[in-house]
């Protein structure tokens, strides 16, 4: 296979902000589209990085061209050719990138922590080759980061390291191993969730609609996905009525989702039921009803939906709704939890839970205790005022101390519960609370080589 490599690094403005481009990189041109010997059909994808990364997944690809948002013909396009082309038959193009099949699959804007187990050497560096190359010939070296001239604190630095650690957040960078190997599993923090601070697992739990970015170092991984609906609302019945049953907490279901390359998922949260309908849309095909609990999802890159969790059912005039968790029932019935029913009283049925237990997925997850909320309690005070409790939903507890590594969690609120159904409160239609998706990569064990 023809690489086509040039041996000084490309820094590229036209894309948008400031970066450098590995060396078997190169800007504003392109194979020629009118021979249209593609790998695949073209891909909607947004950076040059996904385009490459996916090349790099089919045997039959040897080169692409991404042309980005402000590209022309096309933006946001990602061509991946069957054949190569010599730089003399390429053509311009407007705010593109092209590349071959090569050995470069770093990350932009991370770095490993250096300590005293990992950390080689560092000396100044021009260009991510260099650093690479240098890294391939000194002895335990297995990752690099470059920095580039335009960072403030280290500018044209390379820093070689003899393992990972704890993944950091930098501007002007980009960490890669010391060879890719495109058909291998991912190690440890080589396939990583790009959220303001670098990790392996990630809760999502703003209502709407989220895009999630996987970057992998031309690895293959899989992460465990956990979703939990937006709890029902408690019962209400307009002019009517005095007692009113618990809204069903939010269905609880998990998935396992490959990630072949460097890959954007889309996560829906769906809302706790509302009295106000409100919508969001994934892919066109799931949205938020109102005092149900609105549906979690989770869609790969192009709206295609992977998995779902529903809502949990509104409480009824006197009955508690289903969920995960069954609402209480009127006359002062406690909302389940985990997987059970609400409390039905003489008169009145409390909600059906899903039977579905925690505990049973509590081993795919390692960085956080999944723990069953307890069901609200009922209210049995005056007669106008006795109400059913909100089923019980899923509170998350960070694990600390995992194979030795710093946890750097955003805060957690691990007295929250996700997907909580809402109480009956009287008639006054308790809103549930909003859904969560707890994303996690699998991960493998630690090690570094020791530095002599």
């Amino acid at each position: 296979m023809i690489k086509l490599k040039i041996y000084f690094a490309l820094c590229l403005f036209t894309l948008g902000s400031v970066f450098c481009l590995p060396d078997c990189i190169t800007s504003d041109l392109t194979c020629p589209l009118e021979n249209h010997e593609f790998a695949i059909p073209p891909k909607p994808l947004p950076n040059w990085e996904k385009c490459r990364d996916l090349c790099n997944s089919y045997s039959n690809c040897s080169s692409f061209t991404f042309y980005g948002d402000k590209g022309s013909p096309f933006e946001n396009m990602c061509f991946m050719f069957e054949y190569n082309c010599k730089k003399s038959e390429m053509v311009d193009c407007t705010s593109c990138v092209s590349g071959f099949q090569c050995d470069y699959c770093s990350i932009k804007n991370l770095a490993f922590s250096m300590n005293e187990e990992n950390f080689i050497t560092m000396f100044t560096s021009y260009n991510e080759s260099n650093c690479r190359e240098t890294c391939n010939t000194t002895k335990n070296c297995l990752y690099y980061t470059i920095y580039t001239y335009e960072n403030q604190l280290l500018p044209s630095t390379c820093i070689l390291l003899s393992g990972s650690a704890e993944p950091v957040s930098c501007e002007y960078c980009r960490t890669g191993p010391k060879a890719c190997n495109f058909s291998a599993k991912c190690k440890p923090n080589e396939a990583l969730l790009m959220t303001s601070i670098p990790s392996s697992s990630a809760i999502i739990s703003a209502n709407g609609t989220h895009e999630v970015s996987v970057e992998t170092m031309g690895c293959s991984a899989k992460a465990n996905v956990l979703l939990v609906g937006g709890g029902g609302t408690g019962g209400y019945v307009y002019n009517s009525g005095d007692f009113y049953g618990g809204g069903g907490s939010g269905y609880i279901n998990y998935t396992t989702v490959h990630i072949p390359y460097s890959t954007l998922f889309e996560v829906l949260i769906g809302d706790g039921g509302v009295e106000n309908s409100r919508s969001y849309y994934l892919g066109q095909t799931v949205k938020q009803s109102s005092m149900t609990g609105g549906t979690t999802a989770i869609a790969d890159e192009f709206g295609s939906v992977i998995s779902k969790a529903e809502g949990g059912e509104q409480g009824y005039q006197t009955a508690g709704g289903n969920g995960y968790s069954g609402g209480g029932s009127a006359g002062g019935q406690n909302g389940g939890m985990n997987g059970g029913d609400g409390g039905s009283s003489t008169n009145y049925k409390g909600g059906c839970g899903s039977g579905f237990k925690i505990s049973s997925v509590q081993h795919l997850f390692k960085e956080f205790h999944l723990v069953a909320a307890k069901g609200n309690n009922g209210s049995t005070g005056t007669y106008s005022n006795s109400y059913g409790g909100g089923g019980g939903g899923i509170q998350f507890q960070p694990i600390t101390g995992q194979d030795g590594m710093t946890k750097k969690k955003d805060a957690v609120d691990a007295s929250y519960s996700y997907g909580q159904g809402g109480d009956g409160d009287g008639g006054r239609a308790s809103s549930g609370n909003d859904g969560v998706v707890l994303f996690e990569i699998k991960r493998a064990k630690m090690s570094f080589k020791k530095v002599q």
